[in-house]
């Protein structure tokens, strides 16, 4: 499984609630209703990719080398697909563009008046819920995906904190 911290957004609130219509009571989304990713030639999706080059050394341990049409055929055909055997999660459910940018802002909705307010009313609960989720299905391997995060929200998920280990 991936954790990563939120989804990236470039649209506008428009957007956002057309996914929230589209998945709105769901355990499960596939993102792929947003072709942009999905589709034969499309790019390689820069966080992803990492994410993808990871899987296929899993995947294929002899196969060192994974050129970048690899990387997009897995993409394209598979990566966070609802039938695939591996998933992507966000800690915080609210796309957005940026850790500087917060455009829930002004949608009069309580705990969105700021990223800050937002993140002390959510947080604790997806925390639990991944915690849930993790004992549940105990899968193989969990990335927590930001260094951000690495001594505040990861350990809460994993049960301790980090050690640091030297590979050498």
């Amino acid at each position: 499984w991936f954790i990563a911290m939120e989804e990236g957004h470039d649209g506008t609130l428009a957007d956002v609630r057309k996914k929230f219509e589209r998945t709105h009571g769901k355990k499960v989304f596939d993102p792929r209703p947003s072709k942009r990713w999905f589709v034969n030639n499309a790019s390689i999706q820069p966080t992803w990719g990492k994410l993808i080059r990871i899987l296929l050394a899993i995947k294929h341990p002899k196969r060192i080398a994974m050129d970048k049409e690899r990387v997009r055929a897995f993409q394209v055909d598979y990566f966070g697909a609802t039938n695939s055997d591996h998933a992507m999660l966000d800690l915080m459910p609210l796309p957005s563009r940026s850790l500087s940018k917060w455009f829930y802002a002004n949608l009069g909705i309580p705990h969105l008046e700021s990223r800050e307010a937002y993140q002390r009313r959510y947080r604790p609960v997806r925390i639990e819920l991944f915690k849930k989720l993790i004992a549940k299905h105990k899968p193989k391997a969990v990335v927590l995906c930001s260094f951000g995060h690495l001594r505040s929200v990861w350990p809460a998920i994993a049960g301790g904190a980090f050690r640091k280990l030297n590979i050498g």
